[in-house]
């Protein structure tokens, strides 16, 4: 999820297009994973003067079959989030090579 339009940014450092491409590939991933996480959401928000690849925020809201409790996915996410979150430069790469599709 990203507020802000990610059409026409700079792949390189305009956070709102690398966001929205990186929270849905977290929220895409853990649901990918793990057949009981029917629904994943992933919100990143960035704090002006940090490395893109810590943002202030990472919230992650999940939803489970047959009321699995989401604290059992609590560490799995976070991995996710992570290993997502360290390949931003990579990510930085394909965007500029366009073989990232935004929508």
């Amino acid at each position: 999820m990203s507020l802000e339009a990610a059409a026409g940014k700079n792949p390189v450092n305009h956070v709102g297009k690398i966001y929205n491409v990186v929270a849905r590939h977290i929220a895409q991933s853990l649901v990918t994973a793990s057949p009981e996480i029917l629904k994943a959401e992933c919100l990143l928000v960035s704090k002006i003067g940090a490395r893109v690849t810590e943002p202030a925020i990472v919230q992650i809201r999940l939803a489970t079959a047959d009321d699995i409790p989401v604290a059992r996915f609590k560490a799995h996410a976070a991995q996710i989030s992570s290993t997502c979150l360290e390949r931003i430069p990579d990510l930085l790469e394909d965007f500029v090579a366009g073989a990232i599709q935004l929508f």
